[in-house]
């Protein structure tokens, strides 16, 4: 107990201190549990202390601030073990965890020597087991392939470029991109369904896959007539397109005689001549001006107010081949000039223009109608 042998009773009636043997707890006489109880002498705890104000939890430790109030607090060496415990909090600064470091989730704004994302770019197989390789130089094994029939594969996903050197046999294989798989062959099959083909369409083998081409094709017939008369084009000095028409491929075999008998272009007013050009391109947007994709141009006088061209070209070794460029109507006759050629590839969509180019914009021009086919 304290020493109060010096304090009078009138002055210390309310500070006797009294213990109970029993529970150990400290009493007042007459009264209640001291508030803060101070041992000037010391306190010494014979078998167990109990400090309770709410705040203690299991684990925790009490710790004293410089005035010698103590409070209950996590315990800062952890549970148990030989490591820092953290529970919520920063640590900022390098800081290095030589023994590693072991955590739910780790996030960081910035990191030092993390690795980099890793995904397989590839495995060998031997015996049963599948050694897959990743971009950081790392390997993994998968085991439990059969092969008492070959090498069987339930489930799973193999990612990266991988090598099947003996063959690769599944009921179904999904891919958003593939390479070097072979082209569709009908051989063999009794039934075959075919998207993006539409009634009436037929498939023809190419050399080296089945397409959809026109009947033309099978049948040798391609014949286009245009009677409608165009749009009137005026009030222009640039070079205008009248016509675009679109041509499938296989509308033309690859020896074939590609004609135009008739084109009509008629034209209203005397103020200038004009150019008319018909063109043959792999673009689907008229390429402008007299390059190698014009395959017939006229200048046409100020005074001539109704024009009709013809040509006819040779389809043989991948070249459309006839009349040079030149100013006349039809290419019935003789020339100083020698064969002109142009690529065709009559295997895949092609396109006829028509235009003019007016030198006055005063006058108009329509296209009053053509005729294209094969012979």
């Amino acid at each position: 107990m304290s020493d109060i042998s010096s304090q009078l009773i009138k002055d210390s009636y309310n500070y006797i201190l009294q213990s109970d043997l029993s529970t150990g707890v400290v009493y007042r006489i007459g009264g209640g549990i001291p508030v803060n109880p101070i041992f000037l002498s010391g306190l010494t705890i014979i078998s167990s202390f109990k400090f309770s104000n709410g705040s203690e939890q299991a684990g925790y430790v009490l710790i004293s601030d410089s005035f010698g109030n103590a409070t209950w607090v996590e315990n800062p060496s952890g549970p148990s073990g030989n490591y820092l415990y953290l529970s919520g909090g920063t640590v900022t600064g390098p800081t290095i965890f030589t023994s590693g470091l072991t955590a739910n989730t780790i996030s960081a704004t910035t990191y030092f020597n993390l690795p980099k994302d890793v995904f397989v770019t590839g495995g060998t197989y031997n015996n049963g087991t599948v050694t897959f390789t990743n971009n950081s130089g790392g390997t993994f094994n998968v085991s439990g392939f059969s092969t008492s029939t070959g090498t069987s594969f339930t489930g799973g996903t193999v990612s990266g470029a991988t090598n099947f050197t003996d063959g690769l046999s599944a009921n179904t294989i999904s891919a958003t991109t593939y390479l070097n798989l072979p082209l569709t062959s009908l051989s063999g099959l009794s039934d075959v369904s075919i998207t993006s083909v539409s009634s009436g369409d037929t498939l023809v083998y190419s050399g080296s896959s089945w397409v959809n081409a026109p009947l033309s094709e099978i049948t040798g017939e391609y014949n286009v007539k245009i009677t409608t008369p165009s749009s009137i084009v005026s009030g222009t000095t640039s070079e205008t397109q009248v016509l675009k028409l679109e041509i499938p491929p296989y509308s033309f075999a690859a020896n074939d005689v590609l004609n135009i008998p008739t084109l009509i272009i008629s034209k209203v007013g005397t103020g200038a001549s004009y150019s008319l050009r018909v063109k043959l391109s792999e673009l689907s947007t008229m390429p402008v001006g007299t390059g190698t994709q014009t395959i017939a141009f006229m200048s046409i006088g100020n005074t001539n107010i109704f024009t009709k061209l013809s040509r006819n070209f040779i389809i043989n070794g991948g070249f459309l081949k006839g009349y040079p460029l030149s100013n006349n109507a039809t290419d019935v006759t003789n020339s100083t000039v020698s064969l002109r050629e142009q690529a065709f590839d009559h295997t895949i969509t092609n396109y006829l223009y028509v235009s003019v180019t007016p030198a006055f914009a005063g006058d108009t021009f329509q296209l009053i109608g053509l005729q294209i086919n094969n012979l």
